[in-house]
């Protein structure tokens, strides 16, 4: 039986080979840190993106030792929706 896989992003928003990946059937959502945030609109916008590549849409989650204070909000932007 395959298993599935949480990929993470280098960046602030997703190359084409990390959206690629992404949308394999195998791939299952997608681990935030630190270094994918800028301000709330960005993260909302990011996971919108990230949402919108495949159905169903992948899950998002946040790496928790790696939250700053700024990132918190992303808790509060996936939270919301």
């Amino acid at each position: 039986m395959p298993g599935f896989v949480m990929l993470d992003l280098l960046g602030t928003e997703p190359s084409a080979e990390e959206q690629e990946l992404m949308v394999h059937p195998q791939c299952c959502g997608v681990i935030l840190f630190t270094r994918n945030y800028i301000d709330p609109q960005q993260i909302t916008a990011l996971c919108t993106a990230l949402h919108a590549l495949k159905s169903p849409p992948l899950l998002i989650a946040v790496a928790i030792l790696d939250l700053g204070v700024e990132f918190a909000h992303v808790t509060e932007v996936l939270h919301a929706r």
